[in-house]
């Protein structure tokens, strides 16, 4: 083919003045042509092919010149990271498999007797064979040979005689013998084997957690329960009582039922407002360090604090009111400076930026620091801990859209690290994220919990400042989660995990064994449709038992289910 033809062509035509002529005749170009200089040749000889000048780039010499420094400060990457790929080895996986719940110990146990008693079968028949009698040609033996013994008369020829006819007759056949000990080296080989499965089985078992029972108590409410997230539980009378605070968008108000202690609650207060924004979130907090608790609305373009008296009333007249940029999707109240003042951390809806407002001695907020998350932002949950144990809050953003958590570590001036990135999953369409010590090694973990195909529940384990994962399916059915919240359920002072789900009205909770594993526990279910769900778990009646606090908006009921405590009584 023509590019063909040309790849196997050379350049000496343009090294002869002649050649260049002819050309220049066939083409009629009527500039003149100069052959290229035979002195200054390159390390491309004249003969060179177009095809080895392509796979060669036209490069007289390349210049190499290694900076990793210079590289990183053009590239900036936002993480780096490396992947080690181990080698399968038997050895070790057979070791690790032995050295399970003492699966050494029970293969010995197995094997040690065994090989005693081969030991000793094989020690009796080699004696036996060494001690084999022959027989004798009594003709041989001369028949004046008298026995010396206190037997008189007797010759040796009768000795001899009864000598032969009591010889052994119980010598086993060499090739008889060698089927045996194959036989036992295969009955050994099977004994490993079924003692090595064995191990593995027990290993394998995990300890059944105690699961807690519930009874259900529902309350209903005339009011409209659109927000259920927008709800929070807290003491705000200062009677050691579980209060509920939610918001009734329709009747622009908050209202507050005061607990009794027993589960049940008391009349209802209402507070009722004359301009009215929907609320998105309640916190309640001591914003002003007086010592009573306050009410923090989180609306559209605002979030309003209500100063408390202490006795379950609140300031309405003199509310105090700080701007934000549109609508809240999380928000967090923490002291993060260390200066005994709580300040505001919240993310906007479509906003790629997680805003930071420090507290004033004057009791309003100043907007101090926007912390880029990325590009297209869909945040859909927010936590603020201490990851490393620097006493510095971080903060971690779970995102959608992205498909990773966020890790920004705090300084010790207040600024903040570049961002740190997990990867979460592909189909982690309804999600949720909770951070807590899920494996008791006073480390903060990051528990990334999804539904789509199956409950999946990723747990990042916090190992000095990097986080290693393990995904565990605790559900083969699909379900859509829409909350997510920790406690201890059963009592046994580790953490488990509570998740509502939506499109299905259910409740489940995913029991921790307190080394990162789960079992799941069904607490409600029912075929109520739901768009939206809250759960909290606290203790509403007393007992010592964590209890668990649902609202759904496909009722009007709020269900409590309160915790027989039986774990406990076991």
């Amino acid at each position: 083919t023509p590019s063909q033809s040309f790849l196997v062509s050379t350049l000496e035509c343009f090294y002869d003045q002649s050649c260049l002529d002819l050309i220049q005749h066939y083409t009629n170009y009527e500039n003149s042509l100069t052959p290229l200089s035979t002195t200054n040749l390159s390390h491309f000889s004249q003969n060179t092919t177009i095809g080895e000048l392509i796979n060669n780039l036209f490069i007289e010499q390349w210049s190499t010149q290694i900076n990793y420094s210079s590289y990183y400060q053009q590239c900036s990457p936002s993480i780096c990271s490396y992947t080690s790929i181990e080698k399968f080895n038997i050895f070790h996986t057979i070791t690790v498999i032995l050295g399970i719940q003492g699966g050494l110990t029970i293969v010995l146990k197995w094997i040690c007797p065994k090989l005693v008693r081969i030991g000793s079968k094989i020690y009796h028949h080699r004696k036996k064979q060494s001690n084999t009698v022959h027989s004798i040609n009594t003709n041989q033996v001369s028949s004046n040979a008298t026995y010396n013994t206190t037997i008189q008369n007797t010759t040796w020829n009768n000795k001899i005689t009864s000598m032969n006819i009591r010889l052994p007759n119980n010598v086993i056949p060499r090739g008889q013998s060698i089927f045996k000990m194959i036989f036992v080296i295969i009955l050994l080989i099977c004994i490993l084997i079924g003692a090595t499965v064995l191990s593995v089985y027990y290993a394998r078992q995990k300890p059944s957690l105690c699961h807690p029972a519930f009874k259900q108590l529902s309350i209903t409410t005339s009011c409209q329960l659109k927000t259920p997230g927008a709800s929070v539980i807290a003491d705000v009378n200062s009677d050691n009582q579980v209060d509920l605070i939610f918001p009734c968008q329709y009747d622009r108000t908050v209202n507050i039922l005061f607990g009794t202690g027993n589960g049940t609650f008391q009349t209802m207060m209402v507070i009722s407002f004359e301009t009215y924004s929907w609320i998105y979130h309640i916190r309640v907090r001591d914003m002003n360090n007086d010592g009573q608790v306050d009410l923090i609305l989180v609306q559209k373009l605002e979030v309003t604090i209500l100063f408390g008296y202490g006795n379950g009333t609140f300031q309405t007249q003199n509310m105090q009111s700080t701007a934000i940029s549109g609508v809240p999707q999380h928000i967090a109240i923490v002291d993060l400076n260390h200066d005994n003042m709580l300040d505001i951390i919240v993310i906007i809806e479509f906003e790629d930026y997680v805003y930071i407002y420090l507290a004033n001695i004057n009791g309003t907020f100043l907007l101090d620091l926007a912390l880029f998350i990325t590009h297209n932002s869909n945040s859909q949950g927010l936590i603020v801990a201490d990851f490393n144990n620097d006493t510095h809050l971080d903060i971690v953003i779970m995102n959608t859209n992205s498909l990773h958590i966020h890790i920004f570590y705090a300084n010790t001036n207040g600024s903040y690290q570049p961002q740190k990135w997990l990867f979460t999953a592909i189909d982690a369409i309804y999600a949720g994220v909770v951070a807590s010590d899920f494996d008791s090694d006073n480390r903060i973990d990051i528990a990334f919990l999804y539904g789509w195909r199956h409950i999946v529940c990723m747990l990042y384990r916090n190992n000095n400042n990097s986080f290693h994962v393990n995904e565990q399916i605790i559900m083969e059915s699909s379900i859509q989660l829409n909350s997510v919240v920790v406690g201890d359920l059963n009592g046994d002072n580790s953490l488990d995990i509570v998740i509502g789900t939506i499109s299905q009205y259910e409740i489940y909770g995913l029991l921790g064994n307190g080394n990162g594993d789960f079992q799941i526990q069904t607490i409600h279910s029912n075929n109520l449709f739901s768009y939206q769900i809250w759960n909290d778990v606290t203790d509403f009646n007393n007992d010592n038992c964590q209890d668990i606090i649902s609202i759904n908006i496909g009722t009007n009921y709020i269900d409590i289910f309160l915790n027989t405590c039986e774990c406990s009584i076991h």
